[in-house]
Order: C-alpha cells, then sequence, then structure tokens
C-alpha cells in the first residue's frame, strides 16, 4: 500500500504533466486534506468523501463540517474546515462573474443560479435584474421559506428593480425536493408578478424553478 507521500506525489506530477483540469474530485480533496487515518489513504479518505454525498464536487455544495467529521471517519475539524474554504472559494469565484453576465436563453439563466441553488435546504426566491442590453445588474434574494403570495409582495420584487432601472427581471427560486414542477402557488405568483411588471414598466421575461439537475422554464413552456 502507497503512503500518503508517495500518493500526494504522483498527483502531484499529475498536476505538473498534465494540468489541474485533468485530476479527479478525489485526487483534488487529498491534495487538500494531504492525510489520510490509520486506517485508510489519503485518496481513499477522499474516495469515502466524494461517493457518501453523491458522485462529484458538487454534492457537497452545502454540506457542514459537524456533517463532514460525523459521516467520514479520519476527518478532523482542520481537514473539514479545508474543504469548506475550498468550496467556499469556488462558489464566491463563480458569483463574481455575476455582473458580467449576459442572458441570452434559459440555460445561462440555469448556469447562473444552480450552483448556489441546487442543494439549499429551503426554498429561496430571487430576482435577476437586466438592463436594456440583458446583462445582469444584479441578483436579488427576496425571501426564504415555502414560496407563497404572503410571503413574496409586489413590492419587495420591483423595488431595487426600479431603483436601479432595470430593463427587465426574471424570476427564480429552488425547490429543495429535487423535482422542478412548478406547483399551483408557484403559477399564480407567477402571474401576479407578471402582471404587475405589466404596469410599472418592467418586464417579466422568466420564471425559472431550480431543482437538483433539472429545471422548469416559464418562458419555455408558454407559461408567461
Amino acid at each position: 500500500m502507497k503512503s500518503d507521500k508517495e500518493i500526494l506525489s504522483g498527483i502531484e506530477e499529475r498536476l505538473f504533466d498534465e494540468g489541474v483540469g485533468e485530476l479527479s474530485d478525489s485526487e483534488l480533496i487529498a491534495l487538500i486534506i494531504r492525510k489520510g487515518d490509520s486506517t485508510k489513504s489519503v485518496l481513499e479518505l477522499s474516495n469515502n468523501i466524494i461517493r457518501r454525498y453523491g458522485s462529484s464536487l458538487r454534492d457537497l455544495i452545502g454540506i457542514t463540517r459537524e456533517e463532514l467529521k460525523n459521516d467520514n471517519p479520519g476527518m478532523t475539524d482542520l481537514k473539514c474546515d479545508m474543504i469548506l474554504a475550498s468550496l467556499e472559494i469556488g462558489r464566491r469565484a463563480y458569483l463574481k462573474k455575476e455582473k458580467q453576465k449576459i442572458i441570452t436563453c434559459v440555460m445561462d439563466i440555469v448556469d447562473l443560479l444552480s450552483y448556489d441553488m441546487s442543494f439549499l435546504d429551503e426554498e429561496h426566491f430571487k430576482v435577476i435584474l437586466l438592463n436594456t442590453k440583458n446583462m445582469v445588474i444584479e441578483t436579488e434574494l427576496i425571501s426564504i421559506g415555502t414560496i407563497n403570495t404572503s410571503l413574496v409582495h409586489v413590492r419587495e420584487v420591483f423595488r431595487n428593480a426600479i431603483k436601479k432601472n432595470a430593463n427587465s427581471i426574471i424570476l427564480a427560486h429552488n425547490h429543495p425536493s429535487g423535482d422542478s414542477t412548478p406547483s399551483i402557488e408557484d403559477k399564480h405568483l407567477t402571474k401576479r408578478l407578471k402582471d404587475a411588471g405589466e404596469l410599472i414598466g418592467i418586464k417579466v421575461i422568466d420564471h425559472v424553478i431550480i431543482g437538483k439537475d433539472n429545471y422548469f422554464s416559464f418562458m419555455e413552456e408558454n407559461m408567461l
């Protein structure tokens, strides 16, 4: 059995020769945590972490230190914190691109939101503000909790859009169940906000529901 030092040396050689993009998710985790435990090598421990929560690093999004530590023998507080810090670096770097993004199709919306919303435990309702060139001005969180008309107020949805001179907006929320099929309440809320936007002069161009590895677009389904 190879030692952790030998395993890491091999991974680092591959990184140098082939580039970081060629490393597996488990190899990337191994480079972060650096050590296994008395029964598992650093790569075995990394493989166990990936497999426990799914099949890729994406499945670690939203994981807590307590879950990482309690679910994975051999994980110390420091190892957990290093993984969480690395995931947060990736999340922040991804979100930094937001204001430079131009929305040309539904997949642009999904790409913008899915990284941050696919694995949330509660429903989050967001509004994407767009200028006349469909460039993102900002993405605003409106509410957290079961999405209904009592939580999502017209004034909250459009207040910042008016202030920032948005030309149009995109509504978006997630379904923690993973199923993006719209509920009756989702349909009623979409119509209510679309009608309000027409009165205000700010068009609602889509309402996108983010599930886990799936989405629903009211625009694509001709429901706007």
